[in-house]
């Protein structure tokens, strides 16, 4: 998962950046719906959501007619919840097309140049991962089958075989984590997942070779 409007628009780094792009690219009004904090829900449609207002989002359009048959009825407070599922939909399309042309933009790889590192990473320490996890599911049905040797050297030299490979994308994470901002549990979920399996494994392998 890349970037998230929802969460740009608190960025106070990137968010201006956004904005200049979203303006050449015509979807600004997405943006700045999205980040509005008013909380009266009669104020958000009438700005935003209105067919007579010259910011009008693009919304469902059942979520549109209910909304617009609310407000002609002056039931306010029940606009409340589609007006946040509005600002949903406007969030999550715009993260599937602009937000994208966005992240690979010249303006946001400026903004944060340690993210084209991590990306071009990926691949790599994917695959660690993946030979890691093999080993050390292949290795921990080895001892849990055969037992923990009784060679205190063979016992060291299993370790340390595992200890590198988790070592490797630990140091990798690390450095990302580091350097990289954009690289977060909420931007690269299915990656952050697997090195949370990678290091259970590790962690189980270490426990039967009592380390």
């Amino acid at each position: 998962m890349g970037l998230q409007l929802k969460l740009v628009v608190k960025d106070a780094k990137v968010l201006p950046v956004l904005k200049k792009f979203a303006v050449a690219d015509h979807s600004d009004e997405q943006v700045d719906f999205i980040a509005d904090t008013t909380t009266d829900p009669k104020k958000l449609y009438e700005k935003w959501i209105s067919p007579k207002s010259p910011k009008q989002v693009n919304i469902e359009g059942a979520t549109q007619n209910e909304l617009d048959k609310l407000y002609a009825a002056k039931s306010y407070a029940a606009m409340g919840p589609l007006v946040l599922k509005a600002k949903a939909t406007v969030a999550a399309a715009f993260d599937k097309d602009a937000m994208v042309r966005f992240e690979k933009s010249a303006a946001y790889a400026a903004l944060n140049p340690e993210a084209a590192t991590t990306k071009a990473g990926l691949a790599t320490v994917g695959k660690d991962m993946s030979d890691g996890s093999t080993f050390l599911k292949t290795a921990t049905a080895n001892v849990k089958a055969k037992g923990k040797p009784s060679d205190k050297i063979e016992v060291n030299r299993m370790f340390d075989s595992g200890r590198m490979r988790h070592d490797k994308v630990h140091e990798w994470f690390t450095e990302r984590l580091q350097k990289d901002k954009s690289f977060t549990r909420a931007s690269y979920g299915t990656l952050f997942a697997q090195k949370d399996a990678f290091s259970k494994l590790w962690a189980e392998y270490r426990k039967l070779l009592g380390r």
